[in-house]
Parts: C-alpha cells; sequence; structure tokens
C-alpha cells in the first residue's frame, strides 16, 4: 500500500509539472471558453452582479471611486438612478468599476467598516477564493499565504505561528479571533491550533494585521491580530458534503446544511471529522503524533423585518485524540523516558450577538460568549472556562468624523491538578477576571485625504493592575490608487498563569544524569510585556491587474519575561532552579512586500517576500522562546484553464533557524482542480513536494517530527 502510494505521488507530480509546462499559457481568443465565473476582460466579472445590481449609476467623474459603482453618461441615466431601473440601450453602456486588492473589506484595523486600501495597518485578507485554491485542509494552512507572518509545523497537530519575530509553539505576542471570540490561551499562552478547525469554505475571511491592535483588541494584540470570520449563515443555504483522503491527510468529510425558519431568520448545521498521519522522526521513521477529531456546530442569524436589528447566535463542539512522544523527565533514573500515548482534548463555545442601528450614523452590538476547554497530556491536565461579555458602538458626527468606543469583561476559572515532575499551580484552581475599555477617533486633518485615528484601551489585569495602550496612526490618500500611512504604538502583553504561579521540572540536558531544570512562577513581582511600535507603509493599485504593498517596522521590547538561574541544587540528579523574571529587552526591525498581478485574463500571480532582524538583549538563562527566520517568500501562481480546469502552484522559501538547528528548506504545493458543473467540484493537491520530508520546526515538548510529502484527492457536492 505504501509503494502505491508513493507509485501515485510520483505520477501526480509528473502530471503536476506536466500541466505547468504546457498548459500554464496565456488561452487564446479561438481556446474553450473561460471556466465558470469567468468572462471576457469588458464585461464585469460573475463575483461582482451583486454588487452592480444594487450600486448607482454615478455620473463619470474622478470622485466616482466607491466600490462597486457604476459609470456612465450623466445624460443617460440620473446620477441617483439604479442599475435595474436601466433600458437596455442603457444597460449597454454600463461599464463597472471591477473590485480591487484596495476595495477588498476589512473590519479589524478600525473596528469599523473599510477596505484595504484606507487601513492605517499592515493587512491582509485571505478571501475564499483564496481558500478554495489553496487546497488546504487545515487554517494554519492558509496563514502560509500572509506576508510577514512565521507558520511553521511543529507535529502533526501543533504549529508555531508569530508575526515579526518571537515564534514557538506557544506564541506569546499574537491575538487569534473566532468570529470576536478570543482563542489565546491564557495558562501557557499562544493557541493551540489543533482545535481551531472549521468547514473551510464557511469562512467568509481571514484578516490578519502584522503590527500592534492593541488599542482596540487589548492584550496580547502585540505584533499581531489573526481574526477569522465565517460566513453569515444566508450565505450557506442548502446541502454540502466535502469528502477526501491521503496519504498524510487520511480523511477530511464534512457535512453542512443551511435552511431558512420563516422570513427573516437563517441556520447551518454542520459536522466534521478529520484524520492526519503521523510525522516523520529521523531516528524510529514515524513520530507517532498521528491525531483525529471530530466536531460539529450551528449558526442562527435573524434579522428584523425594519433590519434595524439582527441577532446571531452560533457555537461548536470537539473532542479528539492525538498521538504523542516526548521527554516525561523523572528525578530516577533512567530519568527521561518518551512514553508513546494517546492524548485527548475536548470542548465547545457558544456566542451571541446582538447588533442595533439606531439610525444612520449611530450602530452598536452587545456580545457575550462561553469558552470550555479540557485537554489532558502527560505533562497537564487543563481545564478553563470563559465568560466575556463585550459592547461596542461607533457614531458618526460632525461630517467625516468616527467615534469608536468599548467595554468588555471576562471572567476566567482554570483548574490545573498537580502531576509530579510536571508543571503545578499555586493555587491549583483559580477564577479571575480582567476589565477594560477602549476609544478610537478617526477624524481627518486639514483635508479630506489625510486621516489621523487616535485611541487608547485601558485595562485591569488582576497579575498587573492597570494598564494603557495608545496608538496614533495616519492614512494619507495621495489620490485614488495609493496611499501612505504610518503609525505609532503601545501593547503589552500580559503574563500568564504558568509564568504567575507554575512550578515546571524538565530536562535541561540529555546528558546521564541530566541535568534537569526547576521553572518558578515569578509572581506579584512580574509586570507586562511592553512594545514600543513604529510603522511606515505605502500601497499601490498600478491598475485593475496590478498592485503591491510595502510595510515597514522598528518595535522596541521591554520587561520581556524570561527565566535565567536562581542557583544550583545540589545532588543527584543536579538541579537548576530558574525563576520568571522581566529580564530581556529587545529590538526588531524589518519590512515585507508583497504583491499581485494578474498576468492575463486566465493567469494570476501573487506572492509576498519578508526580512526579520532581532537582536535581544539581557540575563534569561534561556534565551527567548521560540526562533524565526530572516528571510522568507511565497508565490501562488494561478491558471483558469479551458473546460473549467484549475492549476494553482504554491512554492514557498524559510530560512533557517539556527537556534533550533532547522536548516532552511523550499517546498511547493500543488492543486488541479476540475468543475464540470456548479453543483460538483473534484481535486488532487499535492503538499511539501520537493522533498519526502523535511523539518519546519522543533517543539519544547515533543521529538522531533518532520512533515511528510503528502497527496489527496478531494470532492465537493453543493446543491
Amino acid at each position: 500500500m505504501i509503494r502505491s502510494a508513493l507509485k501515485f505521488q510520483s505520477a501526480a507530480l509528473a502530471s503536476l509539472l506536466v500541466l505547468v509546462l504546457g498548459l500554464g499559457r496565456t488561452v487564446r481568443a479561438d481556446d474553450d471558453p473561460a471556466p465558470a465565473g469567468q468572462q471576457a476582460a469588458p464585461a464585469p466579472a460573475l463575483d461582482n452582479l451583486t454588487q452592480i445590481a444594487g450600486a448607482k449609476v454615478e455620473s463619470n467623474t474622478a470622485n466616482s471611486q466607491a466600490p462597486g459603482a457604476i459609470t456612465t453618461d450623466p445624460q443617460k441615466a440620473a446620477p441617483d438612478k439604479s442599475i435595474l431601473d436601466l433600458d437596455i440601450d442603457q444597460l449597454g453602456k454600463v461599464q463597472a468599476k471591477v473590485p480591487t486588492a484596495f476595495d477588498q473589506e476589512v473590519t479589524t484595523v478600525t473596528a469599523t467598516k473599510s477596505s484595504i486600501g484606507q487601513s492605517p495597518a499592515a493587512v491582509f485578507v485571505i478571501t475564499p477564493e483564496m481558500i478554495r485554491r489553496s487546497g488546504a485542509v487545515e487554517v494554519p494552512e492558509l496563514l502560509r499565504m500572509v506576508p510577514g507572518l512565521q507558520v511553521a509545523k511543529v507535529s502533526s497537530s501543533q504549529w508555531a505561528i508569530s508575526a515579526r519575530g518571537f515564534n514557538g509553539e506557544f506564541a506569546t505576542s499574537l491575538l487569534v479571533l473566532v468570529d470576536g471570540r478570543t482563542v489565546y490561551n491564557p495558562l501557557f499562552s499562544g493557541v493551540f491550533w489543533d482545535v481551531q478547525d472549521l468547514v473551510l469554505q464557511d469562512i467568509d475571511r481571514i484578516e490578519v494585521i502584522r503590527g500592534p491592535g492593541a488599542t482596540i483588541w487589548g492584550a496580547n494584540a502585540v505584533n499581531g491580530v489573526i481574526n477569522i470570520i465565517t460566513k453569515d449563515s444566508s450565505q450557506t443555504q442548502g446541502a454540502q458534503v466535502v469528502a477526501g483522503g491521503g496519504s498524510q491527510n487520511r480523511s477530511n468529510t464534512s457535512i453542512r446544511y443551511g435552511g431558512t425558519i420563516g422570513d427573516n431568520t437563517t441556520y447551518r448545521l454542520w459536522v466534521k471529522e478529520q484524520d492526519n498521519a503521523p510525522g516523520f522522526n529521523p531516528q524510529q521513521g514515524s513520530a507517532n503524533d498521528g491525531w483525529e477529531q471530530l466536531r460539529g456546530g450551528f449558526r442562527l442569524d435573524s434579522e428584523g423585518p425594519n433590519k434595524i436589528d439582527k441577532v446571531t447566535l452560533q457555537g461548536d463542539i470537539y473532542s479528539g485524540n492525538e498521538g504523542f512522544q516526548g521527554p516525561v523527565p523523572s528525578m530516577n533514573p533512567p530519568f527521561t523516558t518518551f512514553p508513546d500515548v494517546w492524548t485527548h482534548e475536548g470542548g465547545g463555545d457558544v456566542l451571541g450577538r446582538w447588533t442595533h442601528v439606531v439610525n444612520e450614523d449611530n450602530t452598536f452590538f452587545v456580545q457575550a460568549y462561553f469558552d470550555k476547554m479540557d485537554r489532558t497530556e502527560p505533562y497537564f491536565d487543563i481545564k478553563i472556562n470563559t465568560f466575556d461579555l463585550e459592547f461596542q458602538q461607533n457614531i458618526k458626527h460632525n461630517g467625516n468624523h468616527v467615534f469608536t468606543w468599548g467595554a468588555d469583561y471576562r471572567i476566567i476559572s482554570d483548574n490545573y491538578p498537580s502531576v509530579d515532575g510536571f508543571p503545578s499551580l499555586n493555587p491549583q484552581a483559580l477564577t479571575y477576571n480582567q476589565a477594560s475599555t477602549f476609544f478610537q477617533e478617526e477624524m481627518p486633518v486639514f483635508r479630506d485625504d489625510l486621516k489621523l485615528y487616535i485611541g487608547s484601551k485601558f485595562m485591569y489585569y488582576v497579575f498587573t493592575g492597570f494598564e494603557y495602550q495608545p496608538s496614533a496612526r495616519l492614512l494619507w490618500s495621495i489620490d485614488d490608487k495609493q496611499v501612505l500611512w504610518g503609525a505609532v504604538s503601545r501593547a503589552v502583553r500580559t503574563p500568564v498563569r504558568i509564568e504567575e504561579d507554575g512550578n515546571w521540572i524538565v530536562p535541561a540536558n540529555q546528558t546521564n544524569p541530566p541535568l534537569f531544570e526547576l521553572l518558578q512562577g515569578g509572581g506579584s513581582s512580574l509586570q507586562s510585556e511592553d512594545l514600543l511600535s513604529f510603522e511606515l507603509g505605502y500601497r499601490r493599485q498600478v491598475n485593475d491587474r496590478l498592485s503591491f504593498e510595502l510595510a515597514t517596522f522598528f518595535n522596541k521590547y521591554d520587561n520581556l519575561i524570561n527565566n535565567p538561574v536562581v542557583e544550583i541544587l545540589p545532588g543527584l540528579p543536579p538541579v537548576a532552579v530558574t525563576q520568571y523574571q522581566n529580564c530581556n529587552s529587545a529590538q526588531t526591525t524589518g519590512f515585507e512586500l508583497n504583491g499581485t498581478w494578474k498576468v492575463t485574463d486566465y493567469w494570476r500571480l501573487q506572492g509576498w517576500y519578508s526580512f526579520l532582524y532581532m537582536q535581544v538583549q539581557g540575563t534569561g538563562g534561556s534565551g527567548i522562546p521560540g526562533d524565526s527566520p530572516k528571510s522568507s517568500a511565497y508565490l501562488m501562481s494561478s491558471w483558469d484553464l479551458p473546460r473549467n480546469v484549475e492549476l494553482d502552484v504554491m512554492p514557498r522559501f524559510v530560512q533557517q533557524l539556527p537556534d533550533l538547528n532547522v536548516p532552511s528548506y523550499v517546498t511547493m504545493d500543488a492543486r488541479l482542480a476540475w468543475k464540470p458543473n456548479e453543483h460538483w467540484e473534484c481535486s488532487v493537491v499535492g503538499q511539501n513536494l520537493l522533498q519526502s520530508h523535511h523539518l519546519e520546526f522543533v517543539g519544547p515538548f515533543t521529538i522531533v517530527s518532520e512533515v511528510n510529502r503528502g497527496v489527496y484527492g478531494q470532492v465537493i457536492f453543493r446543491y
């Protein structure tokens, strides 16, 4: 069976290379028609028809640049006349403004609806089309498309993801949200990416900010924010079945159904299962870290008849098992063992949101969610319950001024049973809370093409007390196709429970007997980590086919938390006592360059390059957790071939991680798909095709697990 799978992989790779060389050309006018969803160049794309139908016809002037706007002869149609009112002769003269990267909607930067072109931050949006053509089966795989994001696979189920440095399996400075619910872990920091799974076809967009987002989103939004936004249930009506499997992603199946209740309420129900094969270990072959998970959920959206009120209720539940093989310390010979066991994760959440439109200039929402996590591994047994209540209001005043403010209250209750030789907390169980409020004012400066965004987050955190996180952002719209922006921001990363109250014994090296390290919490002496960030960016829409963006930054970090050696305890084995302290500082500088080029009507290129330079000073004995590459790059080349066939090739480069002994690598994913009609889509995807296996990251708790080459097939049916 293995031999057959290898033959299948080789054949798939050979076929893809033939297609790249032979079919990756510009389709001539005498070729077969463009795939479904494509139009000849002069006509608007099918994806834009819904925008055109609801738009207003505007006079053909320099100011008619609103996304989705339609221009025509002002003598043929009144400026406020709907396209639905035009006669046939007028419709033939209508020309649509094709939406570009500038027009892509974002809400994460300023907490109000805006576009990439009018965002005073380094922001990137992963769209449903990008998700579909990526061939990804997990959310972390999608994030490889984002410039400046360090994405590395630690094991079959675990990922290390950060922005602008300080990467690690528990990266501390990146905030991740799913539909407004934070999934940042308050015990270890970072994100358990194995439980952040979704039906990828239900994602509306993923908005990623590189750089601080603390003024709006609060603590831990230090180096970036990832905001995963799912579709309204009205957009997922009918049935969808996704079935796939292959050599590494052995099984990936989901079933989703959407329907209506009455005239104003829609819903969707879904269930998904996933089974991944283990990674590769050079010493023993299999890393024994395969995993499986089953999850399901629902979403309900109801809108009042006057569209003033909207209510959303959603939730999901999951349960899974993961293979684990890592060093388990013992104070007795043989001191360290490597058990091969299964671990378990389970939990769920429910979220409700009410949005109310007071008038066209005044909107607010109230949101509440409850999140439950129960995770059992050889190193720890975690139980965390989180309740969060949030209010936010947007008020437009004095013409072009927008005032946004909000408040949030969160209660966290954890229970961390003590296990000999493993992390323990004192107290074992704790219930604590945090409260915050923020404001932001958006205002023109001197003229409408120069905008200032100024605001701050104010927060009370039980471990560190009062925190403030101000920012000032300036956006200059040089013209309708290019903008220049800059920002100065302060952000903090608050200590987590393991740093405050933890005691943890780990092997520091593998000599016999090994040197052990006793990590101790810093208690009330710990302060929040502090970032002062300076950013400058430029983006330009050269024409409807070509756009690019350059973002530069300089970050200064103080009070970084680390664990220097306090004393050496004599004995057999020896133990080095370390304690979490604010003992490091750092500086990072770099840039990210990304762009999109529609070479022809049937060939599109999208890619990025990022550079990062880090300097760390301090007394921390184990250095700054994690590591990030100096240089990395990504390219996605997409062809629309005849007969509704699609080909996507995605090479990427990551420079070495010297502190982790991870060499540089170049690898490639590829996708070949066929859509025979609107109901069916069939695809074959090859991942990590250039090597049989390669190393991306080394986690602190598991043996080395390299990423295997893989191939899988997938069929999607929609009705």
